[in-house]
């Protein structure tokens, strides 16, 4: 856990790797400690390789986390969660999503966090659709139940910052979203955060910078970008890429 959250990720892997097999030939292929972390190394995989790689590994620890807990159970719909992100294929997205919320609708889990992530899911869904006024509401909403459980340092307030500036800027909102990214380059340069973390918001700073006309300030942010994302994530993640060809376009 220490070396995912340094952006260290191939040794965490190759830790969390290690503690799976140790946990399954210790207490056998029923043991819950050892499905959660398959999918804290499910996770790991996600950040460093991208959704697609990770995507079969969250698919097999929500299946053996479901098995053992049920779906009364926090992990479990965490679980499930976190593979409806790392689902691209919009009906299998879908289907699991519905599948989600009549949990959460059936068998609530009392848990203001866990409402909070759940209005950040719908906003992302909105997003994608294209509904942006509706996913900036739902961020919106999410990020207001943060604040009043959460410090402005926690990193799920900083990833509801993340999505509502992005989604502002899909609505024109240019000025909000930038004043937004700013908040959340400083908090992950205070916190040290791993340099992927880091290059993320470097780029979503420029990218606003960029459409608000600022070109200057836009080439210096992406290009450090350029090298945070670099250094911290794999040389075959397609956001090293992509991230060059934006800088590129700059």
């Amino acid at each position: 856990r220490m070396h995912a959250a340094r952006g260290q990720y191939p040794r965490a892997v190759q830790m969390l790797r290690r503690s799976v097999e140790q946990q399954r030939q210790v207490a056998g292929p029923d043991d819950i400690e050892a499905a959660r972390t398959y999918h804290e190394l499910a996770q790991v995989v996600s950040a460093y390789r991208g959704n697609a790689a990770a995507r079969p590994m969250l698919d097999t620890s929500y299946a053996e986390i479901h098995r053992l807990l049920g779906d009364d159970h926090v992990d479990t719909r965490t679980a499930l969660q976190n593979l409806v992100l790392a689902t691209t294929d919009r009906a299998v997205q879908d289907s699991l999503l519905q599948r989600l919320v009549a949990l959460e609708r059936d068998h609530p889990l009392v848990d203001s966090l866990g409402i909070a992530a759940m209005l950040s899911m719908q906003g992302g869904r909105r997003f994608t659709a294209a509904q942006y006024p509706e996913a900036v509401a739902l961020f919106q909403a999410s990020l207001d139940i943060l604040d009043a459980i959460r410090g402005p340092r926690d990193p799920a307030r900083i990833t509801v910052t993340n999505n509502l500036s992005v989604a502002l800027g899909a609505t024109g909102q240019y000025a909000r979203a930038e004043s937004l990214q700013r908040d959340v380059l400083t908090a992950v340069r205070d916190l040290k955060s791993a340099p992927d973390a880091v290059g993320g918001s470097l780029q979503r700073l420029a990218l606003t910078l960029t459409r608000r006309g600022r070109l200057e300030e836009a080439e210096r942010l992406q290009r450090e970008a350029v090298t945070s994302l670099a250094q911290g994530l794999a040389p075959d993640n397609p956001a090293v890429d992509d991230a060059r060809r934006n800088l590129a376009l700059i």
